[in-house]
C-alpha cells in the first residue's frame, strides 16, 4: 500500500509518535545530549514530512477549517499568552505561580533560566493549541 493511501489522521499519529517517544523514553534511556539532539532533529524532519502528507490527504473543507482555526484560534491563543506575560510582570500572585512552576522544572541538569524559557515557550504553544482546537470546533459547528 503506497504511503499516500493512508487516511489523514494516520499521518498525524505518525508525525507525533517519534517525538512523543523521545519525550517519554529520552530520560529513561539516559542518552547523551548529542544523540538526543540528533534524534530530535530526525523526528522533527519526519513530523514535517508527515504533516505534508496529512495536508495532501485533507479535502478542501478540512483545509479551510485548519487555515481558519490556525489564523483565528492560534492568534487568539498567542494574544492570551502575551496578556498573561504582561500581567505576570505587574501582579505578584502570577509571578509566584510562574516561579513555583519553574522551580518544579529546575534540577541538576536545568537552570532556573532554562526552566523559565521552557515554560514560556510551552505555555505559548499550549495557548495556541487550545485556541486552534476551540476555533476548529467552532468552524465545524458553524458549518453544519
Amino acid at each position: 500500500m503506497p504511503l499516500t493511501r493512508l487516511p489523514a489522521w494516520a499521518y498525524l499519529i505518525a508525525a507525533v509518535a517519534p517525538i512523543a517517544l523521545i519525550l517519554i523514553f529520552g530520560s529513561v534511556l539516559s542518552l547523551p545530549k548529542q544523540t538526543t539532539a540528533i534524534l530530535t532533529g530526525i523526528a522533527t524532519v519526519w513530523a514535517v514530512a508527515m504533516a505534508f502528507y496529512h495536508w495532501k490527504r485533507l479535502d478542501e473543507a478540512a483545509r479551510s477549517a485548519h487555515r481558519w482555526a490556525w489564523y483565528w484560534g492560534g492568534s487568539t491563543g498567542l494574544a492570551a499568552a502575551m496578556i498573561f506575560a504582561g500581567a505576570s510582570l505587574s501582579w505578584p500572585e502570577l509571578q509566584s505561580v510562574f516561579a513555583s512552576l519553574a522551580h518544579n522544572f529546575e534540577g541538576p541538569k536545568r537552570t532556573a533560566e532554562q526552566a523559565y524559557l521552557f515554560l514560556g515557550v510551552a505555555f505559548t504553544g499550549f495557548a495556541q493549541g487550545i485556541g486552534f482546537l476551540g476555533a476548529w470546533f467552532y468552524w465545524w459547528l458553524r458549518k453544519r
